[in-house]
């Protein structure tokens, strides 16, 4: 049986232009004065032609203010999600700079790795919001550069900082309208942004994502996920926007299918709940763990929430018991679905599919998907292998300056993308584990998620990770448990032991222990 879908050409013809330009042209023709841009924390809002505007005003004024920048400049952002930020970065590429956004919870070390690895020979200018403003300052000066890079701030503030602010270059744009960018090669080969990967597997990587991908990407989303970007809907995004994902569904999808999106600073729960039960809100793209808020929170219960229609999980797997307990909890649609920076969207459940099943569904329209052993031989039904995708939404570019691990990674078109998966007969694709996170055991391949999977039945447990660790013969398999503080015991440690040992063959026990944990780490989206 063959793994994958349609091929590539279901898509349609891609247009051979700019995301920038796309979104300009109003493909779907959205009412101009549709108010698509609602900001949860404040009461601005924007039409379609008022973020179109406001798209061009940006690029018009970085092209007055920052004279000394040339098109495919890399242009740095260090800031939390704002309201104009989706303004700032479409700006960016409309001026025909390449945006490579910094999530702003990374450590000073992990800003420095970004700066240095992107442009080793230092940046020329870093959009940075006055809350990050010291640290960003701190980094430039431990990289001792012979020519700094200018600061520009991402909102405007009464402190008194003297610097240009991104309402000045919005400003200037208005007084010097300038023309927006245009292709100087195919889209395939023009770089739209830089991201950089989760680094399951070391220091993160900078993901090349040119505009093909995007307008590919967008192609994917609309056909395989129109419940989340419904023109009569509402959307409530609070992902990063450094991220692709937050990217994809906070900026691109709604914007050019006209769903109002309303955008959220900062994520906690209470203000997220509060931010659904206001504005009626029908759709949202989360992450795991906020899906598991939602299915274990008592607050969920204290917010009228019957507006939710569907809710997307991606970024990594959703437990099957974790997207059924918000199903009956809230009355939503729950759907899991798979990607990641380097392919954006790949596997999506079926529209047809309203029951979690476990899986992350089949493969999205326009996407090939297979599992293969480490030959590269394709397996059949039921055999574990890794992932590997290929579509017009794949990265093609590789990593900017790590010619190994793009050679690892893209393979003959494919994607190797390092998880292992199983399809069944009727070809749904589950999510086991990552490559290099299998326990080793005596010869026999140990998956953590089968483990975590019996984890989460123990009524104590709230949530279970497992790891590799050294045990006196080789790796051995450990559980670390999120449970109630007054059941912190060693009965109950053994308690969870025998419950999993139980019920799993020799080489799969919890060799490790159970530890005790207040969170399981997540890797981020």
């Amino acid at each position: 049986m063959t793994a994958s879908s349609a091929s590539p050409s279901s898509l349609g013809p891609i247009p051979e232009c700019t995301i920038v330009q796309y979104i300009l042209s109003n493909p779907h023709q959205v009412p101009l004065d549709k108010v698509i841009k609602i900001e949860a924390e404040g009461d601005r809002q924007l039409t379609y032609k008022d973020f179109c505007d406001s798209i061009m005003d940006v690029a018009s004024g970085i092209r007055s203010e920052l004279p000394q920048l040339a098109e495919g400049d890399f242009a740095f952002i260090l800031s939390p999600n704002t309201f104009m930020l989706p303004s700032l970065i479409l700006g960016i590429m409309g001026r025909g700079f390449v945006p490579v956004a910094i999530v702003a919870s990374s450590s000073p070390a992990e800003i420095r790795h970004a700066l240095t690895l992107v442009a080793p020979e230092g940046p020329k200018v870093i959009f940075v919001h006055p809350s990050l403003l010291a640290i960003a300052e701190k980094v430039i000066e431990e990289l001792s550069l012979s020519h700094p890079p200018q600061l520009v701030l991402v909102t405007a503030t009464s402190d008194g900082i003297k610097l240009l602010n991104l309402d000045d270059l919005i400003k200037s744009g208005k007084e010097h309208p300038q023309p927006i960018a245009e292709l100087r090669k195919p889209a395939k080969e023009s770089l739209a942004a830089i991201y950089f990967s989760s680094g399951t597997t070391g220091p993160p990587k900078a993901v090349q994502t040119s505009h093909l991908q995007f307008m590919a990407s967008t192609r994917v989303c609309m056909a395989a996920t129109p419940y989340l970007f419904e023109p009569e809907g509402r959307l409530l995004s609070f992902l990063p926007l450094a991220l692709g994902y937050g990217q994809l569904t906070s900026i691109l999808l709604p914007t050019l299918k006209g769903t109002p999106n309303v955008l959220s600073n900062r994520f906690s729960l209470p203000s997220f709940l509060a931010a659904i039960q206001k504005y009626r809100i029908t759709a949202l793209a989360i992450t795991p763990p906020v899906c598991l808020l939602l299915a274990q929170e008592p607050l969920v219960d204290d917010f009228d929430l019957s507006s939710l229609r569907d809710i997307m999980t991606a970024g990594s797997s959703t437990r099957l018991k974790v997207m059924q307990t918000v199903k009956r909890r809230l009355g939503a649609n729950v759907w899991n679905g798979l990607g990641m920076t380097e392919t954006f969207l790949s596997i999506n459940p079926p529209l047809e599919i309203k029951e979690p099943n476990g899986s992350v569904g089949r493969p999205c329209p326009g996407v090939e998907v297979k599992s293969v052993d480490d030959e590269g031989v394709e397996l059949g039904d039921e055999e574990v292998g890794e992932l590997i995708v290929k579509s017009p939404c794949c990265m093609t570019m590789g990593y900017l300056r790590n010619e190994k691990a793009t050679k690892e990674t893209i393979r003959d078109g494919w994607i190797y993308t390092g998880d292992l998966a199983r399809r069944s007969k009727d070809g749904f694709y589950f999510m086991l584990d990552r490559k290099s996170e299998i326990v080793h055991v005596d010869g026999h391949d140990v998956a953590p998620s089968k483990l975590e999977a019996i984890l989460l039945l123990h009524p104590l447990v709230h949530d279970a990770g497992v790891a590799k660790v050294n045990g006196p013969h080789g790796e051995v398999p450990r559980a670390f448990v999120v449970v109630d503080k007054e059941n912190h015991s060693p009965s109950t440690a053994q308690h969870i032991l025998d419950f999993v040992n139980e019920q799993v063959e020799p080489s799969q026990r919890l060799v490790g222990g159970v530890c005790f944990v207040d969170e399981i780490p997540k890797r981020r989206a």
